[in-house]
């Protein structure tokens, strides 16, 4: 008897299984991601990608994973990131576009462009430090029609305009129309020459094309601004992430777990497919908590990659040397601009990476 109740429960776990739509789907679509990107720019002008928490570092491998790929270098070439600021492009350039710069060089060039990369007191997240060197060395082999251009799509500053306090918080009071300003500096970029394509990293709601507080206040989301003006030639992805609970650090599945039940039921495999149609694009959007909309997650994006559960996220801060003693002196009088000492504690902490697991994220377990 005992026998036969086990194989009835093994034979209706397999049903219930054969029958869990997010399972199907996924034997049924399961291109990577590098290679269904390629097909998305075949189709579209700007594929904007919804970054993870700034902190988290492996999705910019697969970042780098993608525009290292011959496809990119030939059709795409532009990478826009929400920072940095477009007032130290010239700069990027020089270093993205250079020939026979020394490893040396380029981390010279890199940290200085860092030390001046927005309005940050320092940005000090070590991902987008570490793609810059990366992309710098993959373009310094490469004729100049393939190399990698990085552009910066955040507002303009320079730290070398701001003397005071007065002037610092003076410029402050325009980061309200801060998503207006950005997807204007794309949308210029866009329409500045023909034949331009570019893959576009924005974090989190930024990346959002269609939510809003009430149906007749819509947010303020590059996102939003960008699709509404370029409806055919722009589509946006959603890369894996957890949801963030209202008013609270810790994180949450999407879905009540069963994305991510699905994709480890799938072996954890790197994947990418369309929401339209699918049982994810089904659910209710529920990525942002301070909203309550009956919108879908096929109303808010369009595509979405799987790449790493949540349990192999890692976070990281600071940079190797970044403070060196001239630009100690600097980041002393930002500090004081904010009424803030800059610390030997804080220096430390900025002058050397550290790896961690975030506390925010939820365990399937």
């Amino acid at each position: 008897m005992k026998t036969l109740l086990t194989a009835a429960f093994a034979f209706l776990s397999l049903v219930v299984m054969a029958q869990n739509p997010y399972d199907t789907f996924l034997q049924k679509n399961n291109e990577p991601p590098t290679e269904y990107l390629e097909g998305l720019f075949q189709e579209k002008d700007l594929v904007m990608i919804c970054e993870r928490d700034h902190r988290e570092i492996t999705q910019y491998d697969l970042l780098y994973d993608i525009v290292s790929q011959d496809w990119f270098s030939d059709h795409v070439r532009n990478i826009i990131f929400e920072l940095p600021s477009v007032s130290i492009q010239n700069e990027l350039d020089n270093l993205l576009f250079a020939e026979d710069l020394s490893d040396a060089q380029i981390e010279s060039k890199t940290k200085h462009i860092y030390q001046n990369l927005g309005y940050d007191l320092l940005w000090e997240k070590t991902n987008l430090y570490t793609f810059i060197g990366k992309i710098a060395r993959l373009n310094r082999d490469r004729d100049k029609d393939k190399k990698i251009r990085i552009i910066g799509a955040d507002v303009k500053f320079s730290w070398d305009n701001i003397k005071n306090k007065a002037e610092y918080q003076e410029f402050r009071k325009t980061l309200n129309h801060r998503d207006r300003n950005m997807a204007k500096n794309i949308s210029d970029w866009y329409k500045s020459k023909a034949n331009n394509k570019a893959l576009i990293i924005m974090n989190y709601r930024h990346a959002y094309t269609n939510i809003y507080w009430k149906k007749e206040m819509k947010t303020d989301n590059v996102g939003r601004y960008l699709k509404e003006e370029f409806p055919n030639e722009l589509t946006n992805v959603f890369l894996n992430s957890y949801a963030n609970r209202r008013y609270s650090w810790k994180g949450k599945f999407h879905a009540k777990k069963k994305w991510d039940l699905a994709f480890q039921e799938n072996n954890n495999k790197a994947v990418a497919f369309s929401l339209k149609n699918s049982p994810f694009g089904s659910d209710r959007f529920d990525d942002f908590p301070y909203l309550s909309t009956k919108l879908k997650w096929s109303d808010t994006f369009d595509h979405f990659i799987f790449y790493n559960p949540l349990s192999e996220h890692i976070n990281s801060n600071g940079m190797d040397n970044i403070i060196d003693p001239e630009f100690r002196k600097e980041l002393e009088r930002r500090y004081r601009i904010i009424d803030k000492e800059l610390t030997e504690g804080r220096i430390n902490t900025l002058n050397k990476v550290r790896l961690y697991r975030d506390k925010c994220i939820p365990s399937l377990k």
